[in-house]
């Protein structure tokens, strides 16, 4: 029985404060560690979890991870990896994973981080090379997924709570692919489709196609992607098909094709499109390449029947009362401070609350070139852009030979249109 004259228990902090407080009573938990206070008494620090660190990089995109109970959010960071995660086969991968997801405190090792090679995100994903990769007559690599030189590195968070904030945070890592490693085989469409940064996706269930014993079959246990309202969604795509970013004009000169209603040269539009998915793909280890397997979905780097996949991953937000608007966030570790560089940098200065412009490196996301709004992803170059720039001059003056035959004002609203839907428009750092 609880004496009544005993003082009422202290509250705890939500552990998205980095706070200095007394500790919890009446057997509570505390996140961080107890230290000792300048008056002899003892205190806890509550320190920053990878949960708190993912949702200040939705602030820092305009956006808001649910706080109800059982509802999850995803955040996909392009070019992350493990940086000790060179030769480890798929049970290793899994610690990696499930380490990356420490709630709080002290790591055993680093968990994640950017990728540097992965950056530049490989102007042509696709290469020739005798012993591995096939080539045509011409000496062209062929642009299909035994060619593709993508890999899993990317990484995949999804956060929840089962209680609340101040009580539980629950936090799970994958490694994944949020870029495509093949081309899609339908002939009518034109470019590979490339997810943008820093726009408000959402996923709902949904069935996705897989091969079995040699059939085609819908199996269910994956999420659809879109925007607005489904089956629409926003993506860019890549005329060459053959790159991860846009590099110059000949990126952007797009055929028309029967999701974009077949506007020639836009190449980043709404579309309405069920066929982009976030699904399972084989238990990869840490060399493994993801094929044929994306060609623009998001995919996790384990088999549907395995228990990451199916538990780990399926279950929480099969149990969300958000799994038919789950929040996705798509960015790049270019400018993102990842989880264990931003935890060591808050250390330095005890009880500072974390703010928004702790987790994002302003230098890593420019502006746009002159004239277009927003920020540049990492999808594009600097160069891309002001090549466009030049071909809109073209277009307005009617003198663009690659446009020869073509209304081309329409090709430069078509660009324009683009150019406006591929930048990041918000940044509230």
């Amino acid at each position: 029985m609880t004496d009544p004259h005993s003082p009422p228990p202290i509250p705890r902090s939500r552990p998205r404060d980095q706070v200095t407080t007394p500790p919890a009573q009446n057997g509570g938990k505390t996140n961080g560690a107890c230290l000792g206070a300048p008056n002899g008494s003892a205190r806890c620090v509550v320190e920053h979890s990878v949960y708190n660190w993912v949702e200040l990089v939705y602030k820092a995109f305009g956006m808001e991870i649910p706080s109800d109970a059982k509802k999850v959010a995803l955040l996909g960071v392009r070019e992350a990896t493990f940086a000790d995660g060179a030769g480890l086969d798929a049970a290793r991968l899994i610690e990696r994973e499930k380490l990356a997801a420490s709630t709080v405190g002290e790591t055993r090792t680093t968990t994640a981080t950017q990728n540097l090679q992965a950056v530049a995100r490989g102007e042509n994903r696709f290469k020739c090379d005798e012993k591995r990769f096939t080539c045509d007559e011409k000496g062209n690599p062929k642009k299909d997924w035994s060619n593709s030189t993508v890999r899993f590195d990317d990484m995949l968070y999804m956060v929840w709570t089962n209680e609340g904030q101040a009580i539980d945070q629950h936090v799970q890592v994958f490694r994944c692919s949020i870029d495509p490693g093949a081309n899609e085989s339908d002939l009518e469409t034109t470019g590979t489709p490339l997810l943008l940064e820093g726009y408000p996706y959402k996923l709902r269930p949904t069935n996705h196609y897989a091969t079995v014993e040699g059939a085609r079959v819908l199996l269910d246990g994956a999420l659809q992607i879109y925007s607005g309202t489904s089956p629409n969604i926003r993506v860019a795509r890549d005329a060459t098909k053959s790159k991860n970013v846009f590099t110059n004009i000949s990126d952007a000169m797009l055929k028309g094709h029967r999701y974009n209603n077949n506007a020639d040269w836009m190449f980043c539009s709404d579309e309405a499109n069920p066929s982009i998915h976030m699904h399972w793909t084989l238990d990869y280890g840490a060399d493994g390449m993801v094929q044929n397997w994306s060609t623009g979905c998001t995919v996790l780097a384990h088999s549907r029947a395995s228990e990451r996949y199916a538990t780990d991953f399926r279950k929480p937000w099969e149990a969300a009362p958000n799994k038919n608007a789950i929040p996705y966030l798509v960015v790049s570790s270019k400018y993102l401070v990842m989880y264990d560089d931003w935890q060591a940098e808050l250390r330095k200065s005890p009880g500072t609350k974390a703010t928004v412009a702790s987790v994002i490196k302003k230098e890593g996301i420019p502006l746009m070139s002159a004239g277009v709004l927003g920020r540049l992803p990492s999808i594009a170059t600097d160069g891309f852009v002001k090549d466009v720039q030049a071909a809109l001059k073209e277009l307005d003056a009617g003198t663009c030979a690659s446009a020869k035959g073509a209304n081309q004002a329409v090709l430069a609203a078509n660009l324009r249109t683009s150019l406006s839907n591929l930048g990041i428009t918000t940044l509230t750092v």
